[in-house]
């Protein structure tokens, strides 16, 4: 004898295959579906698919990383999706710094600040953190440094410390403005070469036929055996007697027209050993 199936089990048995359907496509629909997101939307889709509609493959800023997680929801400041992994605030995030992909890697601290790179290390806007304002003050080591009050005969505030910007080498005129040698009336100056500041500031060379200023001494360049015409152009070793007469190098021990000092001549004789003869 056969047994009929009851109407209960019938019914389940013909709608069973009709849940199974659904469910699979709900599912398709949710996940971007197996086609690449043509499921449930119209013609294929690159990234996914959400609420009928294709989402960026990179990620969404509405769909981040899945359907539903919106990240203008979150309170951030500048709301992005960097990559669809999760949301990021690109206003503070050092490695999305503005944008997707802009990090942020220059300076001692770097930071991310209101959608731009900065160093929190010496920032006076940002110092030490994002929105930390020195004022007047500088900024060092991420923190601020109040001017201390200043007068002569260092009155000027630089960096924490007193300096007088005229001589400073390392304040030349302005605050952080180096020289390499001297700073002569708020001016870099190269002392072993400059004729009004010779070896030190103010120190003029006007003395002789053809001033000079060599390796930070004043001297007459027609005349000096060791810079004759020119710094560092030297006689020595130039004849048995060498001297410099009139720019030019000689030998005063033999040359006519300089015969043992510059400009002795000896009229048509010759000279030797420093005498006319």
């Amino acid at each position: 004898m056969k047994c009929r199936p009851s109407p209960f089990a019938a019914t389940v048995g013909c709608l069973l295959p009709l849940v199974l359907a659904l469910a699979a496509c709900r599912s398709s629909n949710a996940a971007g579906g197996a086609d690449g997101g043509a499921s449930g939307c119209v013609g294929a889709c690159s990234g996914g698919c959400c609420a009928s509609s294709c989402t960026d493959a990179g990620g969404s800023v509405t769909q981040c990383g899945a359907c539903g997680v919106d990240c203008t929801q979150l309170g951030l400041v500048t709301a992005g999706c960097c990559g669809g992994v999760g949301c990021t605030d690109m206003a503070f995030d050092s490695d999305n710094c503005g944008a997707c992909g802009t990090s942020c890697s220059s300076g001692v601290s770097p930071g991310c600040c209101s959608g731009g790179c900065v160093d929190t290390d010496s920032d006076p806007t940002n110092c030490g953190f994002c929105g930390n304002n020195c004022g007047a003050a500088t900024c060092q080591g991420g923190q601020c440094n109040v001017a201390p009050n200043c007068a002569k005969p260092k009155p000027t505030a630089c960096d924490g410390g007193c300096v007088d910007l005229t001589s400073d080498p390392a304040n030349c005129g302005a605050c952080n403005t180096a020289c390499f040698d001297l700073c002569c009336s708020s001016l870099c100056v190269d002392s072993a070469k400059d004729m009004n500041n010779c070896g030190g500031c103010g120190a003029v060379c006007d003395a002789g036929a053809l001033p000079g200023c060599c390796g930070g001494g004043c001297t007459d360049l027609t005349t000096d055996v060791s810079n004759c015409g020119a710094c560092g152009t030297t006689c020595v070793g130039k004849g048995v007697t060498p001297g410099c007469c009139k720019k030019t190098c000689v030998d005063t021990n033999s040359d006519s027209a300089n015969c043992g000092t510059c400009g002795n001549t000896c009229d048509g004789g010759t000279c030797s050993g420093g005498n006319c003869v």
